[in-house]
């Protein structure tokens, strides 16, 4: 997503004089005295842009420092707690272009667990489970073939995959396992 606006910094709001974050998701560290226990003398850090590491789902995050401890946080939810409001205190934030390292201002909006879901099935992220790859799949593609070529009752193949009636009905009507 190109954006042509000026950047915007906002203070992030755990680590207010510490740190900021802009509308396009650069995260930067300001200058500040520190204490060095190294050096037993305070030290000048100059303002910088923090380099964000990718988690191996995708998504950028950077460790920020305060009280002599690392929190490492996720950009995109840093840029939407900073610069967009949430009313009605939804706990996900979703990319609307689908691009996880996108964390601009403009690509993020709050969002339900269902509608982050859902949001991912429309734009092709994620595919929906058939058959076999169905978490709640209790037979395979042979026991497909079998039941659908079958003289036996309905009920007696029930008992014979261990599965309900109305399965074996939905498989021989295909309106289950249409794929095969």
């Amino acid at each position: 997503m190109e954006d042509n606006s000026y950047e915007i910094f906002k203070d992030i709001p755990e680590y207010i004089g510490i740190y900021k974050v802009s509308n396009k998701g650069n995260i930067i560290s300001l200058s500040r005295n520190v204490w060095s226990v190294k050096n037993n003398s305070f030290s000048v850090l100059k303002e910088r842009i923090l380099k964000p590491l990718i988690t191996r789902h995708g998504y950028y995050r950077v460790a920020l420092f305060k009280d002599n401890k690392y929190r490492y946080i996720f950009i995109h939810r840093i840029v939407a707690q900073a610069f967009i409001p949430n009313p009605e205190n939804k706990p996900q934030i979703n990319h609307i272009n689908g691009i996880k390292t996108d964390n601009c201002l403009e690509n993020l909006e709050w969002n339900t667990p269902r509608e982050n879901r859902k949001h991912a099935f429309k734009i092709g992220l994620s595919k929906p489970r058939r058959g076999e790859d169905s978490n709640m799949c209790k037979i395979n593609k042979e026991t497909v073939y079998n039941i659908r070529n079958s003289n036996l009752s309905q009920h007696d193949l029930a008992i014979k995959y261990n599965i309900n009636q109305s399965t074996v009905s939905h498989i021989k009507s295909r309106k289950t396992w249409k794929h095969i």
